[in-house]
């Protein structure tokens, strides 16, 4: 399992991976929040980086929900066999739930888009490569067709600019709760 590159490729987008990190992030948010002084810039870094992390796991939430539902809604089956079916041609990274749609590009087309958001800089778009290359890590292994990593990665854009949009609407109404009060 742990000889096949694509298999790491495919842990960067996992939702697991990206649990972890959103528990680790949240502990560097209040680290900084409440451990460490600084200036007048140094407060917009840690209001932008609060900002993120609120959002990262608001969309990721969202998205993680969202996947679940479709796929226990499809319940398309993966074109793979889970070798907890203790059968000879079974796929070792085969899961044992719905096919459609991929979590993995989900999750990580979310993280990407809304680190997109925020840094706001077309340079930045090379870095997409990197959902492509977790998603096409999905079709490699053996364990989604296209279809539902395309799809995946539609529905995780999405979500990020839903949740993006929300958070914009809430930001002005607060800017003009502010001046009026």
């Amino acid at each position: 399992m742990d000889g096949n590159p694509w298999y790491w490729i495919s842990l960067i987008g996992a939702p697991e991976t990206w649990v972890v990190m959103s528990i680790a992030l949240v502990v560097v948010y209040f680290v900084l929040r409440f451990g460490l002084k600084g200036g007048s810039a140094w407060e917009r870094k840690k209001h932008v980086f609060g900002r993120f992390v609120l959002l990262l796991v608001v969309a990721l939430t969202i998205s993680w929900v969202f996947t679940l539902a479709l796929k226990a809604v499809t319940n398309i089956e993966r074109p793979c066999v889970s070798c907890s079916a203790q059968t000879q041609n079974c796929n070792p990274f085969c899961p044992e739930d719905g096919s459609f749609p991929s979590g993995h590009a989900v999750t990580i087309f979310a993280v990407f888009t809304l680190l997109y958001k925020f840094i706001k800089r077309y340079r930045f778009l090379v870095f997409f490569s990197i959902p492509v290359l977790v998603s096409y890590s999905r079709i490699a292994l053996g364990v989604h067709r296209m279809p539902d990593v395309f799809i995946g990665g539609i529905i995780g854009i999405i979500v990020v600019h839903g949740v993006w949009s929300f958070d914009k609407r809430l930001v002005k109404k607060e800017e003009k709760v502010c001046r009026i009060g």
